[in-house]
């Protein structure tokens, strides 16, 4: 069975407040990571310094929550990030 992927997904504020925090080497790589799991279902898998951790642990159940609202083609409206 062919699994179902994103098309498209909603970027929030939070993220861009997030890649803001970092330089433009780290913010590539940060958003990178966010696409591939958002579009690829890959967690991240290289290393991340403290600050990239905390980041990530920060939004890593919202970019989940999302993607379940998302996958289905829905808008997600409870949520306001």
């Amino acid at each position: 069975m062919e699994q179902k992927q994103l098309k498209q997904f909603t970027f929030y504020d939070l993220y861009a407040d997030i890649l803001s925090g970092l330089n433009d080497m780290d913010a590539g790589k940060f958003a990178k990571r966010i696409c591939e799991y958002e579009f690829e279902n890959a967690e991240p898998t290289d290393v991340m310094t403290d600050k990239e951790v905390f980041y990530w642990s920060n939004i890593s159940d919202m970019l989940a929550e999302v993607k379940e609202i998302e996958m289905p083609g829905k808008m997600p409206r409870a949520i306001s990030y």
